[in-house]
């Protein structure tokens, strides 16, 4: 049972089990895995070779996992549907079946298109899945995305385009986000708020989630941080003790009710 090749986001079952995404190290090899945290044994949950995805092939390049305390496992894939964004697959623990919750191509976001490259995932106090959305070196895109996990629609909670941003445009490249207890997003830029590195280094940016406001939380080239400037190139981020994924049981808003397919 060796299914470890090149692994890309992590995440916790109700059970105790840890959970990994496996890019495969070629688009389209990629797999799911669960291990046993007390034996450290690996077994393949879902891949696109499983014959339950025999029609459902959904998996190209897939980053960041997550579960509710029901089990269900949500998958971002910044290249899933084609040339799309990227998007959400939702995979059933029990046969590994792929199926879409969101994406840039289905009929509800006709007019909300707003994966670029779906990323890493945390879910908040509403039971809707939140989505780092990444964007290289720019500040016309990246962002925090909300999905409503039973129709799949996209809300835009905050990116630099919000006017109410026009004076703190910090988003550069966000790869990864965690909300703390009271709701606050912390998303981890990888590169754009200053300092010697070659695009400017990474670091934190809380947003407000009912304003969609960025706020510079922790960067080099603050003065708190003149001599201690260790941000270079960030990636993940956890807000220790809380764990809204298996706090929240079933998704209170709007979400899937154990029953993927």
């Amino acid at each position: 049972s060796q299914y470890f090749h090149e692994l890309t986001g992590i995440a916790v079952d109700p059970q105790g089990n840890i959970l990994v995404t496996d890019w495969g190290g070629k688009v389209g090899l990629a797999q799911v895995i669960r291990v046993d945290r007390a034996t450290g044994k690996e077994t393949l949950l879902s891949s696109n070779a499983m014959a339950v995805n025999a029609a459902s092939e959904l998996f190209a390049y897939p980053q960041g996992i997550i579960a509710n305390a029901a089990g269900e496992i949500f998958v971002a894939d910044p290249l899933a549907y084609g040339a799309h964004g990227g998007g959400i697959i939702g995979v059933n623990p029990i046969n590994g079946r792929e199926s879409e919750v969101s994406s840039n191509a289905m009929p509800v976001n006709s007019a909300s298109q707003y994966f670029h490259a779906a990323s890493q995932m945390a879910f908040n106090p509403a039971g809707n899945l939140l989505v780092a959305d990444w964007c290289q070196w720019s500040s016309t895109c990246g962002s925090v995305i909300e999905v409503n996990l039973q129709t799949g629609k996209q809300t835009d909670v905050s990116a630099n385009s919000l006017a109410v941003n026009a004076t703190s445009e910090y988003f550069s490249e966000p790869v990864a986000l965690a909300v703390n207890e009271s709701g606050t997003i912390i998303e981890v830029q990888e590169a754009g708020l200053g300092g010697p590195c070659e695009h400017g280094c990474g670091g934190l940016v809380s947003v407000d989630p009912a304003t969609g406001k960025e706020t510079e939380l922790s960067a080099n080239s603050m003065p708190a941080n003149a001599s201690s400037e260790l941000f270079v190139q960030p990636f993940d981020v956890t807000v220790y003790g809380y764990t809204p994924s298996l706090n929240l049981g079933v998704h209170g808003g709007g979400g899937h009710s154990g029953q993927l397919p």
